[in-house]
């Protein structure tokens, strides 16, 4: 079950939305959070709540080579 970090109407993004829906999802279905999600420290603190997969994409776009930074992030992630 996906939660979505960023308010679609103002486009502000709270990323404590998802730890605070985290426990109204429960343990039977996976948790992804979804949006603002722009270090592997974010990723991390998910996790601590079982969130199990990520929506990341603005953060790879802003990047001058997004494969590149994808690439490095994944590295950075996997070392910790």
């Amino acid at each position: 079950m996906g939660v979505n970090n960023r308010n679609l109407k103002t486009f502000t993004v709270d990323m404590d939305k998802s730890i605070r829906m985290a426990e109204q999802i429960g343990s039977s279905r996976v948790r992804i959070a979804e949006s603002g999600i722009g270090s592997v420290e974010d990723i991390l603190n998910f996790r601590q709540y079982g969130f199990e997969g990520f929506l990341i994409g603005e953060y790879f776009m802003k990047q001058d080579d997004p494969a590149a930074a994808f690439i490095a992030f994944t590295h950075k992630l996997k070392s910790r």
